[in-house]
């Protein structure tokens, strides 16, 4: 009984930090009035709201394996004794946001995601949980390559540790907030592109609240 009541209160515990952390994002979110993608004139920071379609390449996000066009992961130790800093995996790919009328391409470099109803997935495991499989594997690929080494460091310590996975997966309706330059494409004609601004991260979230 005590070890689920730990579990409950641990879940709780990082529902609400996170919570607490993204406050500003959304408020800065919600503050911001949109704008129709076809109205858009570059080289600003805009806030968009449409439906997310996959552009040539697809991602699958490392714990559940889902496709989508974004990720956001934090894995941290569950107790205080190996509790340490919580350490976040961020992994994105170009795609598309179409408000209805018009479509922008949307290049997630540097983002954070809002969840609302967004599809968010906690895991509380103990010690070299074979939950965590999946998600050992796919950090074992990345790490080849260079990317999330501290990440696979951390799940190989043999920890009881809560992983918390958000995704943006395609026909999902979100708002985002970030900086829009205009481009060239391989023609010549004009195109524009919505990304992160110098001085932050691109804001994606599945609020309603964001959405006007």
């Amino acid at each position: 009984m005590m070890e689920v009541l730990v579990l409950i209160f641990g879940l709780l515990g990082v529902v609400l930090v996170a919570m607490l952390a993204r406050r500003p994002m959304r408020r800065l979110l919600r503050q911001t009035p949109r704008t129709d993608i076809a109205q858009a004139t570059g080289e600003q920071l805009t806030k968009f709201a449409g439906k997310v379609t996959f552009g040539e390449t697809t991602l699958h996000a490392p714990l559940t394996g889902t496709p989508c066009v974004c990720y956001s992961l934090t894995i941290e130790g569950v107790d205080s004794e190996n509790g340490g800093r919580p350490i976040d995996v961020n992994e994105g790919i170009p795609f598309w946001l179409n408000d209805g009328n018009t479509s922008i391409s949307v290049h997630p470099l540097h983002f954070r995601i809002v969840p609302g109803g967004i599809a968010v997935t906690t895991l509380i495991t103990q010690p070299n949980a074979d939950s965590l499989d999946a998600l050992h594997r796919s950090l074992e690929r990345a790490a080849d390559n260079g990317q999330h080494q501290a990440a696979l460091a951390l799940l190989r310590r043999g920890w009881s540790l809560r992983v918390r996975e958000a995704i943006v997966s395609e026909g999902t309706t979100v708002a985002i907030h970030g900086y829009v330059e205009k481009r060239t494409d391989p023609t010549g004609a004009a195109t524009m592109r919505i990304t992160c601004p110098n001085d932050g991260p691109l804001l994606i979230s599945d609020d309603p609240s964001t959405f006007s």
